[in-house]
């Protein structure tokens, strides 16, 4: 089997689901609102709809209609919804980032992609964010993503978002197994994009 053939088959298995006939396999990793001032867009949105709907029962139908458009690229804004796609047929993969249904990425060579690795996240929450008695203090998450990885094009694409270190380290080992990938047993801190 072929390098690629090797990935395909271990992540229609991992992900439970089939490659399209035109050689596409796709993974959305859903909504990731991490974009910046999106609780700004977001107040934006809703006194837009406010507005329009007021505007319409108040003095010009059209005028609301007008307030109105904005909302669909404002919400898609917001949504982020990302992932990652393999185009099997020309060996190529990539991140890509969806906005209104429109993907969009940059697609590198899938054979440069040799390793898998365990990448840590931590997040902090602040707690009594709107309550608050005594100094701010703050809660930590911390998250495991196992990676398909290019040294040499500096590049890694998130497969699987875990919140416990051994179940990562499990899959990450499996899918370096079963897709006869390098598995690089140092965990490494992740800097930038989660996906």
């Amino acid at each position: 089997m072929t390098h690629s053939q090797n990935i395909k088959r271990t992540l229609e298995a991992v992900y439970k689901k089939s490659t399209t006939k035109a050689g596409l396999f796709r993974v959305s990793q859903g909504m990731q609102f991490d974009r910046p001032g999106v609780k700004y867009v977001w107040l934006l949105v809703m006194l837009l709809f406010v507005f329009s709907i007021v505007t319409m029962l108040n003095t010009s139908v059209l005028a609301g209609y007008i307030m109105v458009l904005p909302i669909p690229f404002l919400i898609g804004y917001i949504l982020d919804i990302r992932g990652f796609e393999i185009d099997f047929k020309n060996d190529k993969i990539r991140k890509y980032n969806s906005f209104l249904g429109i993907r969009s990425g940059e697609w590198m060579p899938l054979s440069a992609f040799d390793s898998v690795r365990v990448y840590q996240d931590i997040l902090e929450t602040q707690r009594g964010k709107f309550i608050r008695i005594g100094p701010k203090s703050y809660d930590t998450h911390e998250y495991y993503y196992v990676r398909i990885v290019s040294p040499g094009l500096s590049k890694s694409i998130s497969l699987l978002e875990l919140d416990n270190y051994g179940r990562a380290k499990f899959q990450a080992e499996k899918i370096a197994k079963h897709a006869r990938l390098i598995f690089i047993e140092q965990p490494a801190k992740l800097k930038g994009d989660k996906v």
